[in-house]
């Protein structure tokens, strides 16, 4: 074979394929590079009149005038030519693509997360479970913070590092239906403590029974201990003032609070007051555990239709004391007058602004038919 002197001779050779590339390629080069399939059929090339002569349907009509620039063949067109059909060789050998389900997916993502979880969760009883317990002994109140939860860490720091302590007592606040003045009772009752008598006001209010069991803890003989596991501390159930007052109060020389929250503006719960009592001490305890515990017990937002024919209110009002407090004086009167208007119409009484429009009317009524009486007279 002769090769020309204006062109490389790798591409002289790169002119006769083998067998194996001939076929449906062919036409996927002459899409992507027409110079170079021009010359792989011999229109553009070599020395010979007759070759130059020849003329290829296949090409494009832009290509079909023998000049000296179609008959050169670019080596970057030749490189994206043999780069094509070998990408469709590759292609046409590969098997076909399978989607996998979404229950495979889920599967295989669920088994990371596990396999993660359990890491995460064996690395802090292997490196922070005895940290936490000497903070824990020097008069901090432990509140464990971070991504997942952290409700099956806690009850393992429960069994392997504060059963030696004393007792434990363990509050789920993620409960809807969790009443904290009845768990402290409860708890008393297991611990087997008697509470001194309540004060004026205290009988009926969850802080009031806690420091009646944090009193009875710190007299009892030897050198017992209780320690209070609290999951989830920015729960629903524990956000009113009693229930803060009521957990910040569970600290004492021989009483320890160990808490976790989930909400990232949590510690807005307590004042400075509560902080001081509680002796917080934020503690990062990352699982990425899944709430499976947690999300079952949560409250949840009651549904219209079915709170028709409850008897519990539709509307959660006990953040309505707080909005009160940020009202000026003037504010609070109107919203008086409004309630007061609300009541009367739910009453069926007319309300004082409805008499007044309607005695207006009635006024505007005959002035404008005594005015036109006198027209017409």
């Amino acid at each position: 074979m002769r090769y020309r002197d204006d062109e490389p001779r790798w591409l002289c050779e790169a002119a006769l394929p083998p067998p194996a590339f001939a076929g449906a390629s062919d036409t996927a080069i002459s899409s992507v590079c027409p110079r170079a399939a021009a010359y792989f059929n011999g229109a553009a090339g070599g020395k010979n009149r007759k070759a130059k002569r020849t003329r290829n349907s296949d090409i494009d009509a832009g290509y079909r005038k023998q000049t000296k620039a179609s008959r050169r063949c670019d080596a970057r067109d030749a490189r994206e030519a043999l780069s094509a059909r070998a990408d469709a060789l590759h292609l046409a050998s590969l098997p076909d693509f399978v989607v996998p389900t979404a229950k495979a997916v889920l599967a295989h993502a669920d088994a990371r997360v596990d396999a993660l979880v359990d890491a995460l969760e064996n690395d802090h009883a292997r490196s922070r479970f005895w940290r936490w317990r000497s903070r824990l002994l020097a008069g901090w109140s432990l509140l464990l913070h971070g991504f997942g939860s952290k409700r099956r860490l806690l009850e393992r720091f429960a069994d392997e590092a504060l059963a030696s302590v004393g007792d434990v007592v363990v509050i789920d606040g993620f409960d809807g239906e969790c009443e904290l003045r009845l768990e402290l009772l409860r708890a008393a009752r297991d611990l087997e403590i008697r509470l001194p008598p309540p004060a004026d006001g205290d009988r009926a209010s969850a802080s009031g029974v806690a420091r009646r069991l944090v009193a009875a803890a710190n007299e009892r003989p030897g050198d017992a201990r209780v320690v209070f596991v609290v999951h989830t501390v920015d729960g629903r159930r524990l956000r009113s003032p009693d229930a803060v007052e009521a957990i910040t109060s569970l600290r004492s020389d021989r009483t320890h609070l160990v808490a976790s929250c989930d909400h990232v503006n949590a510690p807005l719960l307590w004042s400075d007051a509560d902080h001081v009592r509680a002796n917080w001490l934020p503690t990062d305890a990352t699982t990425f555990a899944w709430y499976d515990a947690e999300a079952p017990k949560a409250a949840v937002i009651p549904d219209p239709a079915a709170a028709k024919n409850s008897a519990k209110p539709l509307l959660d009002t006990s953040g309505l004391s707080f909005v009160l407090m940020s009202l000026t004086p003037r504010h609070v009167e109107i919203l008086k007058l409004l309630a007061t208007a609300q009541r009367r119409r739910a009453s069926g009484r007319p309300t004082c602004a409805s008499a007044r429009r309607t005695r207006t009317s009635r006024t505007g009524c005959s002035s404008r038919t005594s005015r036109r009486s006198a027209a017409t007279k």
